[in-house]
């Protein structure tokens, strides 16, 4: 009986044990068990058999984000773009409020070599982080591979908005070029041309120079080539480009050329005699003797065209000052500033004026050199600038001797914000007239926003050195010590130097002292 009941006893805790076995047996792993081994499969390089193992686990259990999330790594880690597109995706379906697997979606089917796929989710993710500078360069370089220059254009905007970057700034200025927007280009290609980054700066002047042909603005295609030509003469290693500096540089030969025959013409009608006028017999006309004598001086001599009587004469335009003004009290005065004391009126020499200012626009294609020049100061005063700089071109184009006309044409680029064409036209002011410091101030003075302040503080004291006795140098000097550097015991010593040679009537003084007290 006791053996009886022990057997049965047995018997009950052997089943009892194989339920319990059973039960333990058919327990389904946690997501984080499969991620584990999964994981110890990758480390044994087992990597087809790890996403075998985490997709039959989402057979089963279709939305478990950490094994999503697990496959579409493993996918990603192993080159299975598609595979990891697909997950990541699903990813960003289970997580709507986090942007990021969508970035990581848009990424891999831009691996894979999808871009209008990846496009799609870069707009995505973007509608959710806008923010993000790298994301919108990625998305134009995946419309530039659909062909969508316009939608490539809009995402590099909102890319430089964000972060500005002088390559993003090259590529809107190539694409502007390849759409025949040269006002764009050219404003593009100028913002990337003031980068540190000898590259950019070599790529960016090859565009301005590109953008100047393609404008039809040869003249300052020859001046941006030399330039590149001086600073980079590797670039002409491209065939291409030098093609096209050799182009320019022959068109600026044939300039030169015909400037140079036309001054040998002048000089030779100014070196022949006039004949002498025949005796006049009486008449009738004796009667109104000034109107008389008008009109046969009219007859005999005629008036020569604008451009006729610059060739020959060759007169220089006035100088075309700005008011001085004192700086705002809330803001610092520019160490480089355009201020010059207003010019004494020059004595009368008997030479022909300049022609009286014309009424409405003249035919650029056709204007004389005063004509030209005459309407580009005409609506500069009146803040037309691109309007100006196209008839500055043309004037220069007509006759380019003057250094002060390529001393307004840099001064109204620079107004408007186009710092490396007016660094180019300010160096050919000073390459005509070397010994003028105005002209080598305003070197100095479109380029003080680019220059870090020990390039400005020694390109100052290198110009205070070739003209010590100028006052506008000498004060811009003290300001940029002032100012930059703090350095005021050499700001006092070039405030004092300029109380000593400005004259007393100098429009500058007065600011000058008040500034000087304050040190």
């Amino acid at each position: 009986m006791t053996r009886s009941r022990e057997k049965h006893i047995r018997r009950f805790l052997c089943g009892i044990a194989l339920l319990l076995g059973s039960a333990c047996a058919e327990k389904p792993p946690t997501p984080q068990e499969v991620v584990d081994e999964a994981r110890e499969l990758v480390r044994a390089g087992q990597i087809e058999a790890a996403i075998t193992r985490l997709e039959a686990y989402l057979d089963d259990n279709p939305d478990v984000v950490p094994v999503i999330d697990e496959v579409a790594t493993i996918a990603s880690q192993s080159g299975d773009d598609m595979l990891a597109a697909i997950y990541y995706e699903q990813l960003a379906q289970l997580q709507p409020t986090d942007p990021m697997p969508l970035l990581f979606a848009a990424d891999a089917l831009n691996d894979a070599g999808d871009p209008k796929g990846a496009a799609d989710l870069y707009h995505r993710y973007l509608e959710q982080d806008p923010d993000n500078a790298a994301a919108w360069i990625l998305l134009a370089e995946q419309e530039l591979e659909l062909n969508h220059r316009r939608n490539a254009i809009d995402a590099y905007l909102q890319a430089n908005r964000r972060q500005p970057r002088d390559r993003t700034q090259l590529e809107i200025g190539r694409l502007y070029l390849e759409a025949g927007n040269f006002a764009q280009a050219q404003q593009w290609y100028a913002q990337a041309v003031e980068s540190a980054d000898p590259e950019v700066r070599e790529t960016a002047l090859i565009g301005l120079v590109r953008t100047a042909v393609r404008a039809n603005r040869i003249s300052d295609a020859a001046l941006l080539s030399q330039t590149l030509e001086d600073e980079y003469p590797e670039a002409l290693e491209d065939p291409e480009v030098e093609n096209l500096v050799g182009q320019l540089r022959q068109w600026q030969q044939r300039q030169d050329e015909a400037v140079a025959a036309a001054q040998e013409l002048a000089n030779r009608q100014e070196a022949e005699p006039e004949p002498e006028a025949a005796p006049e017999l009486p008449t009738d006309a004796d009667t109104e003797p000034e109107e008389t004598a008008s009109t046969d001086q009219t007859a005999q001599n005629p008036q020569p065209e604008p451009e006729q009587t610059q060739t020959a004469a060759n007169p220089q335009p006035e100088a075309q000052p700005e008011p001085e003004t004192e700086p705002a009290a809330q803001g610092p005065v520019q160490p480089v500033a355009n201020a010059e004391p207003e010019p004494e009126p020059a004595p009368s020499t008997g030479e022909p004026e300049t022609p009286s200012e014309p009424e409405t626009a003249p035919n650029l294609r056709t204007a004389g050199y005063w004509e030209a020049l005459s309407w580009a100061r005409k609506v500069r005063d009146e803040g037309a600038l691109e309007e100006a700089i196209r008839y500055y071109n043309r004037a220069v184009t007509r006759d380019d001797r003057d250094p002060e006309v390529w001393y307004e044409l840099s001064d109204v680029y620079f107004m408007s914000g186009q710092a490396a064409w007016a660094r180019a036209t300010a160096n050919e002011a000073e390459r005509r007239a070397p010994d003028e410091p105005k002209y080598a101030l305003q070197v100095i003075r479109v380029q003080q926003n680019t220059m870090r302040p020990e390039q400005l503080i020694a390109a100052m004291q290198q110009a205070q050195q070739r003209f010590p006795e100028n006052p506008e140098i000498t004060l811009s000097l003290a300001r940029a010590y002032r100012q930059l550097t703090n350095d005021t015991r050499s700001a006092r010593r070039m405030y004092e130097r300029f109380l000593e040679i400005a004259p007393p009537m100098h429009p500058q003084r007065e600011l000058a002292e008040r500034e000087l007290r304050r040190l």
